[in-house]
């Protein structure tokens, strides 16, 4: 979805550490401003799964 202001994408992603895996989904929200993307936020399916990466 995109238009003049905003923009989304819905994407799967595949995280891997420490011979760990998993995939999510996403949603990327982003916000333009002259002409560019300025603005990027991310709304996770799993937010404790991401965290469980971090570490």
């Amino acid at each position: 979805m995109a238009g003049t202001e905003r923009g989304a994408l819905l994407v799967r992603e595949r995280f891997e550490r420490d011979g760990r895996s998993a995939e999510l989904e996403r949603l990327l929200v982003y916000t333009v401003h002259d002409g560019l993307l300025s603005e990027c936020w991310v709304y996770d399916q799993d937010q404790t799964l991401v965290d469980a990466f971090r570490t």
